[in-house]
């Protein structure tokens, strides 16, 4: 599993990265962008645990995968998936858990 830690900056993986199995992010008020379409996943699936106190979160999924947010708890904050929330065989699937007290979560496929 990798952590990543922000109290009031921003934490942005973007391009040719290596993704993990395991995800963990917490973000006091920072932003948080991820964006899967270029990088290097080795995994069918990626369990990403997201804390996000006031912030703003971006994950960008590549074409053709899904990504569920069933585990999210928002009480002032709003969670957006706009990618397929069903799994296909053989395609990437995002899971999210986590917590976003007044933060906000956007999950969308990579445009092409």
């Amino acid at each position: 599993m990798v952590k990543l830690q922000s109290i009031g900056g921003g934490l942005k993986r973007s391009g040719d990265w290596n993704v993990p199995r395991r995800l963990h992010i917490e973000s006091a008020y920072g932003r948080v962008r991820l964006d899967l379409s270029r990088a290097v996943i080795r995994h069918t699936q990626v369990d990403i645990a997201l804390y996000l106190a006031y912030g703003h979160a971006t994950i960008i999924v590549p074409a053709g995968a899904s990504a569920n947010t069933d585990g999210v708890q928002s009480a002032w904050g709003r969670v957006s998936c706009k990618a397929p929330g069903r799994r296909r065989p053989g395609e990437l699937h995002v899971q999210v858990t986590g917590e976003l007290p007044y933060g906000r979560l956007l999950i969308r496929p990579a445009r092409t």
